[in-house]
């Protein structure tokens, strides 16, 4: 699956952010140096928006299952961001620097 980063005024991609399986969703981070995709092959990565390159790539694992990452937003600020995975129904909020999972909810029902 891709994620593509587009050029409003002309209307062209300048940057495809590619993940193993379908891409759930994408958001720029507050400041719009970064771009934070969310997948279904369990992985959430965190990418630089102007060159394109992967900065972060963090697995929603549960035991030996791969869990989708089905949502991904920052904070207001843009120094934490969470994810939610739907087959352990976990949340998780990570440091947007480190990459650190700073806090888990895990065994929550089916998140979105």
């Amino acid at each position: 699956g891709t994620a593509r980063v587009w050029a409003f005024a002309s209307e062209k991609c300048m940057r495809t952010l590619q993940h193993e399986e379908a891409v759930r969703s994408a958001v720029f981070s507050p400041d719009g140096t970064l771009v934070l995709t969310a997948c279904m092959d369990g992985c959430a990565r965190l990418w630089d928006a102007k060159r394109g390159t992967c900065k972060l790539a963090l697995h929603h694992v549960n035991g030996d299952a791969v869990a989708a990452v089905m949502s991904a937003s920052f904070s207001p600020d843009g120094s934490l961001f969470v994810t939610a995975a739907s087959g352990d129904g976990a949340v998780r909020i990570w440091s947007t620097d480190s990459g650190n999972c700073i806090r888990a909810f895990e065994n929550s029902p089916t998140v979105w």
